[in-house]
């Protein structure tokens, strides 16, 4: 896959950083850690994330435990309950939401990975058929929505199904297929390529989303990184 060779985004180093928001996503065992980590040491002007203790979560842990039991309780049975990382996803969703509203100390642009694309394609895709329920469709597009307004690129990193499925098998790391079989992983890749790209198409059309996109196993996390940062004209000057 060829190297995204769009035009700069201009004059981002000049004013206060219009450009706030970057999202790396793509399956485990892609490279979004990797690169983020290249594309912050070679830039200054980007931070990982936001991070947030325990404490300040808990309104949202309410909030989500809420609304789960709320929308759960009416038919138990013909769902299964979240799973806690699915309950994670969503009290992240909206806790580094409310964090991204407070004004910002630095000019320091915020780049996700396994961030609010990422983790509401997991939600859509793999989530219990809770999900599927009146409120919380309107709760999952409310979430789309508004993270849609402060995404600005998003980077989608993929490789060949079989690279994938060798890196996750090989790495320390838990993850839901590493003990599953090559076919089911193979289906898992599959099914969360279709809603990432199903939710980005949309949002492309809905919102003029800027998205580039690389194969990690034909370009290295530094060349992408030039590339990501000569698109956002974010470089450091040394």
């Amino acid at each position: 896959m060829k190297l995204d060779t769009s035009d700069s985004i201009k004059d981002r180093c000049t004013s206060a950083l219009p450009l706030s928001t970057i999202e790396i996503i793509g399956s485990s065992g892609v490279g979004k850690s990797t690169l983020l980590q290249t594309l912050c040491r070679k830039s200054d002007r980007l931070q990982g994330g936001i991070g947030l203790s325990k404490w300040q979560t808990l309104p949202e842990w309410i909030d989500v435990l809420k609304f789960g039991l709320t929308t759960y309780l009416p038919e138990p049975n013909s769902t299964r309950w979240f799973s806690r990382t699915e309950l994670r996803s969503m009290v992240y969703l909206d806790a580094w939401y409310r964090a991204s509203e407070r004004p910002h100390r630095s000019d320091r642009a915020i780049v996700w990975d396994q961030g609010p694309i990422y983790r509401l394609a997991m939600l859509r895709e793999f989530g219990p058929q809770l999900m599927n329920r009146p409120q919380s469709e309107r709760w999952w597009n409310d979430r789309l929505e508004r993270w849609a307004a402060k995404l600005d690129l998003v980077v989608w990193l993929d490789a060949p199904d079989r690279i994938l499925l060798e890196r996750v098998y090989t790495r320390n790391r838990e993850h839901e297929i590493k003990n599953k079989s090559p076919e089911e992983g193979y289906d898992f890749l599959r099914r969360y390529r279709q809603t990432a790209g199903q939710i980005l198409d949309r949002l492309v059309v809905e919102r003029g989303l800027k998205v580039l996109r690389y194969d990690t196993s034909e370009a290295t996390a530094d060349r992408i990184a030039d590339r990501v940062l000569d698109t956002l004209n974010l470089r450091s000057i040394v």
